[in-house]
């Protein structure tokens, strides 16, 4: 619930209110102190949470192989995404002190606290989350590979891990977040202008790199030599099974505790325990493999590289199938936004389209749009305004099409969906960017500010590359006469 906090009080509490039980405690801890107010909400309302869940609209494999998945035991809900929603139990509500709603503003007791000085700068700069995101990043990974190296240094007496095991570790997780990041936004092989490194978040990655640090110390000094190597005597080469199988399991309750900490969805939280019972043949077959290799390579006695190397290779295991399974989740997020982003988008182009209709109710506009110089004229003359919407929107989808992850991907299954005539009505509404000039002055006349030069560039080079991928999206000639 949101409030207009313009022209209010300085001592109002607004911004609007917040049921505890929608937010991750994280989120609501953070809530807690940053709101830093002694004031009471005297109210409580009883909400509920309720999920349901919806067929996968994006699915490509189509509808028969979920249904005959879904007839497995524990599997009913293959192929279903699920909706949360919140519910108020009543309509009215409770009195008393222990409240559920949180304030969203604080209030401010003194105008002064408004004045900004040189030495509040200061003082912010040197708490850690004001630094420069470059140096953050670096000191996250940093804080995650001095206890990856002592722990490697204090268990390994095999030269090649003891020094560049930490390494080897930190290349696994990072190749992995770079491979589902690429995966999940279109993969090497596309058609947009996205380089692969654009697909990264850097911040993501250090934040990985340094949780997967902290592991090192859990997995490969407690659990691999003290527990299983010391303690129990298990091998990989005696219970390779139980050797990857507990590793496994361990790394799999760490996952799922640091994404509930660091306030990540709860469902992805506990699906690490899920990806750590996948990891567990995976492990055993890259065991198998790195056995058979050595084992060609004339190494007389392969387990002892092999067991030095176990927590290495769960990890590379578990990594393998988080890379899979994490790859495929970015590429549903990505379709998701686009799906929204295309839905705002072509509904503002069909509303333009209907408000030409009223405008022009004795004419075809649709031919109108099919000689989009012509039109442009008169709609200077006789509706003006409407000529620069028409434009704008063409830009955005051209925007869309060229620069988001999965938009082609998006609009592809959307077109699928409409009728001919609004694939004719789309792809006629771009074609108001063959007007070269038009389109220029509205650059130079201020549409993106005074440093227009690139947007203008990336017009001019790409635009009829765009409208031929329309056209054949569309089903329609790319030019018409």
């Amino acid at each position: 619930m949101g409030t207009d906090s313009t022209s209010r009080s300085r001592k109002t509490l607004g911004m609007g209110l917040a049921f505890k039980e929608t937010l991750s405690p994280h989120v609501a801890r953070q809530g807690e102190k940053l709101v830093g107010t002694s004031v009471a909400v005297p109210v409580a309302v009883e909400v509920i949470e309720q999920i349901q869940y919806r067929g996968n609209e994006h699915s490509r494999l189509g509808e028969r192989l979920p249904r005959l998945i879904r007839k497995i035991p524990a599997c009913g809900r293959f192929g279903h995404r699920p909706v949360k929603t919140w519910l108020s139990r009543s309509s009215t509500a409770k009195i008393q002190d222990a409240s559920n709603i949180m304030l969203l503003g604080g209030s401010i007791a003194d105008s002064q606290k408004l004045r900004a000085t040189a030495s509040d700068g200061a003082a912010y700069a040197q708490k850690p989350r004001y630094l420069n995101t470059k140096l953050t990043n670096v000191l996250k990974v940093l804080a995650g590979l001095i206890p990856a190296m002592l722990s490697f240094h204090y268990t390994q007496s095999w030269w090649l891990l003891a020094w560049f095991g930490p390494f080897i570790w930190f290349g696994i997780t990072g190749f992995r977040n770079i491979v589902q990041s690429v995966m999940g936004g279109g993969g090497l092989f596309r058609t947009t202008l996205l380089r692969w490194n654009d697909h990264v978040s850097w911040t993501r990655l250090c934040d990985s790199l340094m949780y997967t640090g902290f592991s090192v110390p859990l997995l490969e000094l407690g659990v691999r030599s003290l527990l299983l190597e010391h303690t129990l005597n298990f091998t990989v080469e005696s219970h390779s099974v139980i050797v990857y199988g507990i590793i496994a399991g361990v790394n799999g309750l760490y996952l799922c505790s640091h994404n509930l900490y660091r306030g990540l969805p709860k469902e992805a939280a506990i699906g690490n325990i899920f990806r750590s019972v996948l990891a567990l043949p995976v492990a055993i077959l890259y065991n198998t493999l790195i056995y058979k290799c050595l084992t060609l390579a004339g190494v007389a006695a392969p387990y002892l590289i092999i067991q030095p190397a176990a927590t290495v290779i769960s990890k590379l295991a578990s990594d393998t199938v988080a890379a899979l399974i994490e790859g495929f989740g970015d590429r549903q997020t990505n379709m998701r936004m686009r799906h929204w982003d295309y839905e705002t988008k072509l509904a503002r182009v069909f509303d333009a389209y209907a408000r030409l209709e009223l405008l022009f109710p004795e004419k075809d506009v649709l031919a109108m749009l099919h000689k989009p110089a012509d039109f442009l004229k008169i709609l200077a003359d006789e509706a003006r305004g409407m000529e620069a919407t028409l434009i704008i929107n063409a830009l955005d989808l051209m925007h869309f099409w060229l620069y988001l992850p999965r938009a082609q991907d998006t609009l592809r299954h959307l077109a699928r969906q409409m009728s001919q005539e609004e694939r004719v009505i789309l792809f006629r509404s771009q074609r108001v960017l063959v007007c070269e000039q038009e389109v220029s002055q509205l650059f130079v006349s201020g549409l993106v500010g005074r440093n227009f030069g690139r947007a203008l560039a990336f017009y001019l080079d790409r635009h009829n590359e765009y409208l031929r991928a329309m056209a054949h999206l569309c089903h329609a000639p790319p030019t018409g006469e």
